[in-house]
């Protein structure tokens, strides 16, 4: 067995909210306030096997003690599992669990949380019943994906409880990320008796969603025709509250949705807390609002595969794309021809200091014409009027005006641009009703492979990215990675715009809240708020 890691229990917090204040401050140590916060929309889960959105992570995060957690720095520390072993060959990962767990939920379920409730969280994550979005990315787990395609029972996920507080994981190849993998929602326990007398419908309401975390689950109203009160509201766990380690400092949380704009909750002091980019970001900036930035997310075209133009035409508006003529600089964003935001890491250290720049073909107008006749001599483009979907980002909107109006004068190519609001852009992306969509591609969580699972790749090149995923020498893997880019960057399977960088402004008196740029959330179980 490998090297033996004890973890040392310190506590942080992970949301993308706004919080408003129910008094002016907590005890002189800051504790005993009950944060108020706006998330965008109605949690459509808080089930954490298979929550996808923001919103449901914001509040599954604070529900939740999952083996692992991150700290204020994005490194892994304590969550569940107070220490764990690795295998020499990191195919076995043993843990060691906290015996002071419990879980609860507002009806007064009791029970302690134990392996056989990580055992049964993984086997519901791979049944192909449960069908969840993210059983891939934890592939790596020994019979996961046949599990998942249903050529095994899911008694063979490689997940074994060996007595009520030790755990093993075993792994189908070594997975370098497989720890940070352990922080997110998707690995959180599940208890199973809870979940079998919630009869289908754990996750989906207040009656429904139990706690092994710091907070449990109070209320959980929501009516689209009243838009005052539709709030999740969470209050301090007692039996999750002990030791000078463990301190659950806030009283509650209290995340609200449909005030109002989130800017303006929180210039006004309605919220102690909020996630922006662009012009109001730097209005806050400008007036010393406590804040953390971070480049994560990049912008670009995606194409619809299944109304695959070819390359030649991809290429066409590819290499007619000149980020120079993209106007003066827009706050929070700086053009690039590159796929990877400057935060993301391999390991320790940000892929973009490992890999370098990347190879991109220059604008080309004379090309770019050429390569467009030909698309159009084979699919009759002359008469071909695409669909492009834009969310209604005033900064995205302003690029896309540049780079549409580049596509006129050297292509003569037009597209109906529809720029649609969240629920109109989401639904139209999920149903395919698009030619073209401007899209944001964030990681889910730090790696360069999670960048990738968001944009499409033909199969040699997804086989790159996927192999990058599993070498554990960082400068190996990020030439892999760097290769997939260029790829998928020549092919012009994505067109990339620009990064986005966001920041994470919170109230001047309070402490500890702490923002993952990856997941959109904030743990508050730290969180301080003084007088």
């Amino acid at each position: 067995m490998g090297k033996r890691l004890r973890l040392y229990c310190k506590i942080l917090v992970v949301v993308t909210v706004f919080s408003l204040a129910a008094c002016d401050g907590g005890a002189k140590d800051g504790s005993g306030y009950a944060f108020k916060c706006d998330i965008s929309a109605n949690p459509r889960t808080l089930d954490p096997q298979t929550a996808v959105d923001a919103n449901a992570l914001t509040v599954v995060s604070n529900l939740f003690e999952g083996l692992l957690r991150l700290d204020e720095n994005g490194r892994i520390t304590a969550g569940m599992a107070k220490e764990y072993s690795v295998s020499d060959d990191g195919l076995i990962y043993e843990f060691v669990l906290r015996e002071d767990v419990y879980w609860t939920d507002r009806n007064g379920f009791e029970a302690p949380c134990v392996s056989d409730d990580f055992v049964f969280a993984f086997r519901r994550l791979f049944n192909p019943a449960t069908k969840s979005r993210n059983a891939e990315t934890y592939f790596c787990v020994k019979n996961s994906e046949k599990v998942n395609d249903g050529l095994l029972d899911p008694e063979w996920v490689g997940v074994r409880a060996e007595g009520d507080f030790n755990l093993r994981i075993t792994l189908e190849y070594p997975a370098p990320d497989f720890l940070l993998l352990l922080t997110g929602a998707p690995a959180f326990p599940c208890n199973e008796e809870f979940y079998i007398q919630s009869a289908g419908r754990y996750g989906l309401g207040a009656d429904f969603v139990p706690s092994n975390g710091a907070f449990y689950l109070s209320e959980w109203v929501y009516d689209e025709w009243w838009t005052d009160e539709n709030r999740v509201i969470l209050k301090r766990n007692a039996k999750n509250d002990g030791g000078s380690e463990r301190t659950v400092f806030p009283s509650g949380i209290n995340f609200y949705m449909d005030r109002g704009d989130f800017y303006s909750l929180f210039e006004s002091g309605a919220s102690d807390c909020v996630v922006l980019s662009g012009e109001g970001a730097v209005s806050l900036i400008n007036r010393n609002y406590p804040n953390e930035s971070v480049e994560n997310a990049v912008w670009g075209v995606a194409f619809n595969t299944k109304r695959d133009r070819g390359q030649d035409f991809r290429s066409a508006l590819a290499l007619a794309t000149d980020r120079d003529e993209i106007g003066a600089d827009i706050p929070c964003y700086s053009k690039t021809s590159s796929l990877i935001p400057g935060s993301v890491k391999i390991g320790d250290n940000f892929y973009r200091d490992l890999a370098g720049g990347t190879k991109s073909p220059a604008p080309d107008a004379e090309s770019a014409k050429a390569r467009y006749e030909r698309a159009a001599a084979r699919f009759g483009e002359a008469d071909y009027v695409p669909v492009m979907i834009v969310p209604n980002d005033k900064a995205i909107v302003g690029i896309v005006g540049y780079v549409t109006q580049q596509w006129q004068e050297k292509l003569s190519f037009f597209c109906r641009i529809e720029t649609l609001d969240s629920y109109g852009y989401n639904a139209k992306l999920s149903e395919g009703d698009y030619d073209l969509a401007v899209v944001r591609i964030t990681a889910s969580y730090n790696s360069p492979s999670a960048i990738f699972e968001g944009i499409y790749a033909p199969d040699e090149v997804a086989t790159l990215y996927q192999k990058a995923r599993f070498i554990s020498d960082e400068k190996e893997s990020a030439a892999l990675y760097k290769s997939a880019e260029e790829q998928i960057i020549k092919a012009a399977h994505f067109i990339p715009l620009c990064f986005q960088t966001e920041y994470f402004f919170r109230n001047k008196k309070s402490e500890d809240l702490i923002y993952n740029p990856f997941t959109g959330t904030v743990v508050f179980r730290e969180g301080k708020m003084f007088k």
